[in-house]
């Protein structure tokens, strides 16, 4: 349903004050009222033209209340945008899962991926419109998002000014203090979401654990009990954990086992092969170039997806290449992926390596670790993993 262009004139009234001049400020920014089902999510989108040749865009994904919800396009300039209401999208609790089964595989040669159960895990990277679903529900008003988390992490828990400043974020805030909203900026909704710590990882799936919980305190215990914490290593999984980061086990057999059987064996690389992966490229708006659902043994990696003005970039999740034996996709390139491994001291671990790195970082034998509190890099998302039956 295509919605009406409106036009939004903030006035600022004249008042004459001691020693102050008059001063008068008009801002034309289109205004878009959204109204329907309680609880749905819509995705909104825009385009510059209307008719059978018009280009429709993401811009945002809007999840509906009681009242009806409005939003301003600051990005719109001097241009005409229409906008329309396509479609309903899935929530997360729809998210996308696939079942890891063979349980009590035989560990790799590495030593890693014996896992002894049957677990799901995300199909793909956590999205930037899965993530401002998160924060609309908590990042606005949560008092712990003012907690300092020291010279590194200026910006506070869960969201980083850098995801909106830098082209290859996907999520920006508006309004102030304690009331922000979030939005998903153009073409960016089914792109991974970065600059997040482990700790916010940990964070949303106590959201998905205690049902996306809007209060504050149950972001801190369900699947992990934090206190408040904003770095440690010493946090584990509690055993009634609906949702969690995988563990270091639980994601390498996503990525690398062959299934079939419990001595099957493992693959090189998270594309089913033990061939050097191809690299992609991206159209205009960042699909990767081998298409959703593609089985071709290639990543998004080494810098060579450029779109958005970028020397590679972040891309639709899905777009990038063959998935693994089990289904999920963009193990390998597009953004590294925290896992619940500690390494190196108080580091904790991440894989799969990046849309910047070669393919000899995909393999299998190839691990990094850093501090659980930092998130200032475009290349580092997460997936979550869950019971079968969460």
């Amino acid at each position: 349903m295509i919605r009406t262009l409106i036009l939004l004139v903030a006035i600022l009234p004249l008042r004459s004050l001691a020693g102050v001049a008059a001063s008068l400020s008009i801002e034309l920014v289109p205004k878009i009222t959204v109204r329907g089902e309680n609880g749905t999510v819509q995705r909104l989108e825009w385009s510059s033209t209307l008719g059978a040749g018009g280009q429709w865009q993401m811009f945002t994904n809007v999840t509906l209340g009681t009242e009806a919800t409005v939003l301003v396009d600051l990005a719109a300039g001097s241009t005409i945008r229409f906008y329309r209401v396509s479609s309903s999208v899935s929530t997360s609790s729809e998210i996308s899962f696939v079942t890891v089964g063979d349980a009590s595989n035989a560990a790799d040669t590495t030593g890693f991926g014996a896992v002894g159960y049957q677990f799901q895990i995300q199909k793909y990277e956590f999205t930037n419109a899965e993530y401002v679903e998160f924060l609309n529900a908590v990042g606005g008003s949560n008092p712990n998002r003012f907690i300092s988390l020291g010279p590194s992490n200026p910006d506070g828990i869960y969201y980083t000014s850098s995801m909106g400043s830098d082209a290859r974020g996907g999520i920006t805030q508006s309004g102030a203090s304690p009331n922000f909203t979030y939005a998903v900026k153009a073409n960016m909704g089914d792109k991974p979401v970065n600059y997040v710590s482990w700790f916010d990882a940990a964070r949303v799936a106590n959201w998905l654990h205690n049902g996306r919980s809007t209060n504050p305190a149950l972001l801190e215990t369900g699947a992990y009990t934090l206190n408040n914490a904003v770095s440690g290593k010493w946090f584990t999984k509690e055993p009634g954990a609906k949702y969690w980061i995988p563990s270091e086990d639980e994601w390498y057999k996503a990525a690398y086992y062959k299934g079939g059987g419990v001595s099957a064996g493992y693959w090189a690389y998270p594309t089913k092969s033990d061939s050097d992966p191809t690299y992609v490229t991206a159209s205009p708006t960042g699909v990767g170039s081998a298409g959703l659902g593609s089985t071709a043994n290639s990543i998004n990696g080494n810098s060579v997806a450029d779109w958005n003005g970028q020397d590679g970039n972040v891309t639709t999740v899905g777009s990038n290449g063959s998935p693994s034996a089990y289904g999920t996709y963009d193990m390998g390139g597009n953004v590294w992926e925290w896992d619940d491994g500690v390494v190196s001291g108080s580091y904790r671990v991440f894989r799969g390596g990046s849309w910047l790195d070669y393919a000899l970082i995909v393999l299998s034998g190839y691990r990094r670790g850093y501090l659980p509190d930092y998130r200032y890099i475009s290349s580092l998302g997460f997936r979550l993993a869950r019971s079968s039956v969460p």
